[in-house]
């Protein structure tokens, strides 16, 4: 069963516990009764939310799944006493591997894979391999998986609902690290056996700030200094 889904029947959904709810061209940021924070990745361009929505919850509409996301993580991504401060870079000896796939582009990291000639190959379903010549194109994906040692998967594949598919295709000696704003950084995510990693980041408790930079349609470079970035790995 996929994350949403599980943390739904786990958890509920209680609408009366959210305090804001504000969406920008980047981000989709829920905060809580509490002040937690958690945020989703709007790959969907969507522009309006309403609570009144969320009533009944449709898990094939985008603009629930966003929301759920980012709820979540507001819940969850506070409750870890075995959080890392690490980068991916400094956990993750990228030589080790040989078959590198990454699925969700991340031009960032994908310039520092580069620089130390770590050969990889991309993939993300809302950008064209016609208009990007780093990206391969997605009819090739599952193949590339079946392969992989290695998938650096972004968090996002849990909110457009690509994560089981994506875990369903790797190889059962696949390592695979996710990353990413929309990260639930939460030890629930290990109850798929493959994940070996969690990278994301937990925002300061409270911090109206982060809503008018997700209003105003800002991404991590904004954010960044509002929250840690930290790592869960599983032992």
């Amino acid at each position: 069963m996929e994350p949403l889904k599980k943390l739904y029947n786990k958890y509920g959904f209680q609408i009366n516990s959210i305090k804001y709810i504000e969406a920008g061209d980047t981000y989709i940021a829920v905060m809580l009764n509490s002040g937690l924070i958690g945020l989703s990745a709007n790959l969907m361009n969507i522009k309006t939310l309403n609570v009144d929505e969320l009533v009944n919850i449709d898990f094939n509409n985008y603009k629930h799944r966003n929301v759920l996301n980012a709820y979540y993580n507001a819940m969850l991504n506070n409750t870890e006493e075995n959080f890392i401060n690490i980068d991916i870079f400094d956990f993750i000896n990228f030589s080790e591997y040989s078959k590198i796939v990454m699925v969700g582009f991340s031009e960032p990291m994908y310039r520092k894979l580069k620089l130390h000639n770590i050969r990889l190959t991309v993939f993300d379903k809302s950008i064209s391999s016609k208009d990007n010549s780093i990206i391969t194109n997605i009819k090739e994906q599952k193949k590339h998986l079946q392969n992989a040692d290695i998938v650096i998967l972004t968090s996002t594949s849990v909110m457009n609902n690509t994560f089981c598919n994506i875990i369903e295709y790797t190889d059962n000696d696949c390592d695979i690290f996710m990353f990413g704003a929309s990260t639930l950084m939460n030890k629930f995510m290990f109850k798929y056996p493959k994940i070996k990693g969690l990278f994301g980041t937990v925002f300061d408790t409270g911090n109206k700030q982060i809503l008018e930079i997700i209003k105003e349609g800002h991404g991590h470079r904004y954010l960044k200094k509002h929250g840690k970035k930290v790592a869960l790995i599983r032992h």
